[in-house]
């Protein structure tokens, strides 16, 4: 999802900031985009571990089921983004 985020978040910063603050706004962006990268590849690989512990499962059956659940996320966060009324009005 991260090349979906930060094409949204470049049609968004081009279009709602200043030419002047556009700089400051990528480098702010890069380096929360490049910390998620780390914090969720750290955070799935744990939670794997722990899923394959827990119901006595395969590491690829842990890491398939982190792959859900990080999918059952993304649908309701896409769901409760969309139904934020000044979310919607940033395309406008």
């Amino acid at each position: 999802m991260i090349p979906v985020a930060n094409s949204s978040l470049g049609y968004l910063v081009r279009t709602n900031i200043s030419n002047e603050l556009q700089g400051i706004a990528w480098e702010v962006i890069g380096f929360i985009s490049q910390i998620g990268y780390v914090i969720s590849y750290s955070v799935s690989g744990i939670c794997a571990d722990e899923i394959t512990q827990v119901i006595g499962i395969s590491v690829g059956r842990g890491s398939g089921a982190i792959i859900m659940i990080a999918g059952a996320l993304l649908t309701f966060s896409a769901v409760i983004l969309y139904l934020i009324k000044d979310v919607r009005e940033l395309e406008k």
